[in-house]
C-alpha cells in the first residue's frame, strides 16, 4: 500500500490513497489488480516531476489521473522484461469508473507502453484511453506520446511529443488548477469548443524539450522548454521555460536552485504570464 501524507494541509485531503494492490510474479511477468500508478504516467522522463519546476500541469506535459498524475482504480496490470525491452498494459474489465474525474462507464479503460533502454539511449511509446472520459455517451479521451533520451558524455538530451484527442473539461492538463482552462473558456476570454458535444474540447498537443550538462563535483544544469496547444479553443497555447542549478550531496540526497515561467496566449489578446523562484531538496529513503 501507498499513502500520500501532506503536513502542511489540514483540510480532510492531508491522507490520499496512492496504490493498493494484489499480484503475482514469476517467469510469466507480474500481474496485479488493485488502484495501480498508470503507465503513462511511470513512463515519465522528466528529471523535476512533482516539484514547481516540472512539465506535468505547467506546459509541456499533459495530467489529469490519464495523463503524468494517474493512479486508476479498478485496474488489471500485466508487465514484463524481454532483454532491453520492458512491456506494461493495464485494463479495467469491470463497470466501476476508474476514477477519471467526469469519467464514467469505466469498462474499456485501458493503458500500455513499450519502452526500450540501452547504452546511451532510451525510448518509448505511450497509450492511453479514458472510456467516455466527459461522461455518458462522450467519446473516449486517447492519449499517446513517443519519448527519447540520448546521453552524450556530460550531455543529456530529452524529447517528448504528445497527442490527445478528445480531450474531456474534467482533465485539462496544461495548468496547475485543472479547472482553469475551463474557466477561461466559460467566461468567453477562451472561445467555447465547437461541435456538438459539450464534453469534448477537442484535441491538444505537447512538446517537451530538456538539456542536463553534467558539470562533475556532483553538480548540474538543466534547460527545459515546455508547449501546449489546443485547438478549438481558439487555438490557445502554453508556453514554459525552466532553468535550475542542482547539487547532489549524496546518492539519496541533492538541493536545487530553479526559475520557471509560463505564459498563456490564444488568438485575441488574452495573455497572462506567471513566474516562479524555487529552492528545494530531495531526500530518497
Amino acid at each position: 500500500m501507498d499513502w500520500l501524507v501532506d503536513v502542511a494541509n489540514g483540510s480532510a485531503n492531508e491522507l490520499v490513497a496512492r496504490e493498493h494492490y494484489v499480484g503475482l510474479s514469476g517467469g510469466f511477468g507480474t500481474v496485479i489488480a488493485g488502484r495501480i500508478q498508470g503507465v503513462y504516467k511511470t513512463t515519465n522522463l522528466d528529471p523535476y516531476i512533482s516539484t514547481t519546476l516540472e512539465a506535468r500541469n505547467l506546459g509541456g506535459q499533459s495530467s489529469g489521473n490519464f495523463g503524468h498524475n494517474g493512479f486508476i482504480n479498478n485496474m488489471i496490470k500485466y508487465s514484463n522484461k524481454f532483454g532491453q525491452v520492458t512491456f506494461s498494459a493495464m485494463l479495467n474489465p469491470s463497470n466501476a469508473d476508474a476514477g477519471s474525474a467526469g469519467g464514467n462507464s469505466g469498462n474499456g479503460d485501458f493503458q500500455a507502453d513499450l519502452s526500450y533502454k540501452g547504452g546511451p539511449l532510451r525510448a518509448l511509446i505511450a497509450y492511453s484511453k479514458n472510456k467516455e472520459a466527459g461522461g455518458a455517451n462522450t467519446p473516449d479521451e486517447k492519449r499517446t506520446k513517443i519519448a527519447g533520451q540520448y546521453t552524450m558524455g556530460p550531455h543529456q538530451f530529452t524529447a517528448q511529443y504528445e497527442t490527445i484527442k478528445d480531450y474531456s473539461p474534467g482533465n485539462i492538463g496544461g495548468t496547475r488548477s485543472p479547472g482553469a482552462l475551463a474557466l477561461l473558456r466559460d467566461s468567453g476570454v477562451i472561445a467555447t469548443a465547437t461541435g456538438t458535444n459539450p464534453g469534448d474540447l477537442g484535441d491538444a498537443k505537447f512538446w517537451y524539450l530538456a538539456y542536463d550538462f553534467d558539470m562533475g563535483n556532483m553538480n548540474d544544469i538543466y534547460l527545459r522548454y515546455g508547449q501546449e496547444k489546443y485547438n478549438d479553443l481558439n487555438d490557445a497555447k502554453n508556453t514554459a521555460y525552466a532553468l535550475a542549478f542542482r547539487h547532489k550531496m549524496s546518492k539519496t540526497m541533492n538541493v536545487w536552485v530553479g526559475y520557471f515561467q509560463q505564459k498563456w496566449k490564444d488568438t485575441g489578446t488574452y495573455e497572462p504570464k506567471t513566474s516562479t523562484f524555487t529552492v528545494g531538496m530531495v531526500k530518497n529513503f
